[in-house]
C-alpha cells in the first residue's frame, strides 16, 4: 500500500516528540525534584596551547598560499611581456 511522504512539519513534530519521550524517560517525576536553582551552562575557553597550534597552521597555510599567488602572477607576467617583445617572438615562437 502506498504510503504519502512525511513533510517538513511533520518530520519537526515527529523528533520533538522523540526528543520530549527520552526526556520522560531520563528525568524523574517533577514530584520527585526538587527546587533548587539550575545553575547556567558555563563557557569553556579553549586552551593557549590549541589557540597557538591553530594559528600556527593557519599563519603556515597563509604563507603557501601567498607565495603561490605571487609565483602563478609572476609567470603570467612573463610569458605576456616574452610573447609582447618582437626580438624573442620568433625564437619561442608563441605567435605565428
Amino acid at each position: 500500500m502506498y504510503m504519502p511522504k512525511k513533510t517538513r512539519y511533520k518530520k519537526i513534530l515527529a523528533s520533538y516528540r522523540n526528543k520530549l519521550k527520552q526526556e520522560e524517560s531520563i528525568s524523574p517525576p517533577k514530584s520527585q525534584m526538587s527546587l533548587t536553582k539550575e545553575t547556567p551552562d558555563t563557557i569553556v575557553i579553549p586552551d593557549n596551547k590549541d589557540t597557538n597550534t591553530i594559528v600556527r597552521y593557519f599563519k603556515q597555510d597563509f604563507t603557501k598560499s601567498i607565495f603561490l599567488i605571487v609565483g602563478i602572477i609572476t609567470l603570467e607576467l612573463f610569458f605576456y611581456f616574452v610573447s609582447m617583445s618582437n626580438s624573442l617572438r620568433s625564437v619561442l615562437k608563441f605567435i605565428p
